[in-house]
Formats: C-alpha cells, structure tokens, sequence
C-alpha cells in the first residue's frame, strides 16, 4: 500500500485511504491506527482529530502532535508544511527574521529587504508594514504638491515633531532658516515680526549693524537708524544726532551742520544766511554782498561791501566810480 493508505485484511482488495488530514509514515501500512495527521495539521485532544494548522503555525512532518509556532517576525498559511516566511514589516536577518528599522517598511511576506520611506518622511515606530506609516519628519511640513506629500519648512517656520501636519511659524522674536526643527532667538537689540527669516531681526532704533549675523551696536553720536533700518546712517548736512541716534535733528532757522554733525549746528557764517529751519546749508549772499553778523536769516541782512554801492534799478552792487569810494558795509552811495 502506498504511503497514505493501508489495508488491515489478507485478500486482493484494494488499500484503503487514510482519513482527510492523516497519512502514513511510509508504505505497506496495515492498519487505520497507522494513519497519523499529515504535515500542515496537527492533533487536536479535544475533538480527538487532527485539523490544519492555523495561521502563524506549522508542521512538517506526519505525526499526532501540535503545531508549531512560527518565530517572532515570521508569518504563516492555514496548514503551513514548512517553517514560516517572514511577516509584514520584518526581513530576513540570518536565520531569523528582523523587525524593519525606523524609516523603512515591508508591506509583502518573505525574505525580501525592507523599503525606505520617501525623502523628508519616518516611520514612528520599527516594523512598519506600509508607506502610509511614513511620516513628514521633524522639518518637514505636509504639502500636497510634493511628491513625497512633505517638503522642508520655509525660513520663518519649524516642526520639532514626526507627523504629516504643516510648519509652524516662529514667534515675534524669533526666526529659523529652511528645514528648521526649532525657531532661534533673534540677535541682542534686535527684533523681528512673527514668521521671520534671519534677515527679518531688524536692530532696533538706535542700533545697527553691517550683517545680519553682526551684533547690533548702539549708532554712534552724528548718526542714526529708525525701526526700518538695520545700519547706522550719517546725519546729512543741515542735521546732528547726539545721545538720542533715533533720528537726526534739523538746524533751525540761521545755522548748518557738516555732515555727521554731532554736537549740534552753528551759525551761518558772516556773508551767508539760512531762512528756514531744515537740512538745507546756509546761502551766500550775491556777489559783491556780505552781512553785518554771522547768524543771518534773510537775504535782506545782506549789503553792499565795501567800495561797492547799490543800483536801484538792478538790485545789483557795484563797484564805486573812478574817483569815488565807499569804506563802509552798507547800501549807502559812494
């Protein structure tokens, strides 16, 4: 008889088949009792029977005994005849199998490597069994037109967290370059609106610097900067800063500064004269005209010199006639 089979009489009859799930250890078997649960089942005491062996176990031989565990990692078929095949998120790792590590997934059963997760994007946790367990990483916001579904944080914004949510911005104060994990602190005497890049931590009034990566100094007296600006500028002409370096003061009426002025504006000088308050320097007066005093604020201060008399019909000096003369400042004739 062959193996599967036997026959328990003498006689020419046919062999007789074992019950389903059963078979023999060989051939020439001579009786039912021979007939023992075939490899992928296993004997179950309580209903006196051998049944295919479940899912995550096995049984490779013919016997009455259970079925065998798979290992950790690896993974069956109902009536499994041979040792178990990997399982979803674990690879073959030697003789046994390997949880997948953070980053990568398995999504199929065997031996077969485990697979990285797109650019920008981790798992949670190891074993991850499919690419919908790979997550934005830390820096990385979710973004539907990515083909990862994840792109790097702009500058001004941060993600410290796995996770397909979208970058936060910094806080007043605070900015972050591309891909940032964390928002840093602005420079000292510097401040910067809320969703800032680096360049965004403007020195504060009264302060400047010549690089965003320079600290910010006090402007020096003659100079000054506003909340708009993050270098020290020059006073023009016409104004001084001292201690304040918010802004530039304009000389008033009758005085000028040179540019940078720091200890305030002087008077215009005899021959010059300035009307309004402002930037603008003192004029000198028309040819051949000066004044009595510095500090002038009129064209009108300014007189004829000296050998010098005033047309009436020009509004002109000019100069005396051969044999006359004039040794006073003034309108006066010659």
């Amino acid at each position: 008889c062959s193996s599967g089979t036997y026959k328990s009489s003498l006689g020419s009859q046919a062999c007789t088949s074992c019950p389903a799930g059963t078979s023999t250890y060989g051939t020439g078997s001579t009786q039912a009792s021979d007939c023992q649960c075939a490899a992928g089942y296993g004997y179950s005491t309580s209903s006196s029977s051998c049944t295919a062996c479940a899912v995550g176990k096995y049984k490779s031989y013919t016997g009455n005994s259970v079925c065998t565990d798979c290992s950790a990692g690896k993974y069956s078929t109902v009536g499994a005849t041979a040792n178990c095949t990997c399982n979803l998120g674990y690879t073959q790792s030697g003789s046994t199998c390997a949880a997948c590590s953070s980053g990568t997934y398995k999504s199929s059963l065997g031996s077969q490597a485990c697979t990285s997760c797109p650019a920008g994007t981790s798992t949670y946790v190891t074993g991850s069994t499919q690419v919908s367990d790979c997550q934005c990483t830390a820096g990385y916001g979710s973004n539907a037109a990515s083909s990862s579904g994840c792109s790097p944080c702009a500058a001004g914004k941060y993600k410290s967290d796995l996770g397909n949510f979208v970058c936060t911005d910094c806080s007043a104060g605070k900015y972050s370059t591309v891909g940032a994990t964390a928002c840093l602190t602005c420079r000292a005497n510097s401040y910067s609106a809320a969703g800032s890049s680096q360049s965004g931590c403007v020195c504060n009034s009264g302060y400047g610097a010549t690089t965003i990566t320079e600290a910010c100094q006090a402007c020096a007296a003659g100079t000054y900067s506003d909340s708009t600006m993050n270098e020290c500028v020059t006073c023009a002409a016409g104004k001084y800063s001292d201690s304040a370096r918010f802004g530039c003061v304009s000389c008033p009426a009758y005085s000028s500064s040179s540019a940078g002025s720091s200890s305030g504006c002087t008077g215009c000088v005899i021959g010059h004269y300035k009307p309004l308050a402002g930037s603008s320097p003192c004029t000198a007066c028309p040819a051949h005209m000066t004044t009595l005093s510095g500090a002038s604020t009129s064209q009108s201060d300014c007189v004829c010199d000296k050998g010098y008399t005033l047309n009436l019909s020009s509004g002109l000096c000019v100069a005396c006639a051969a044999g006359t003369y004039k040794s006073q400042l003034g309108s006066s004739a010659c």
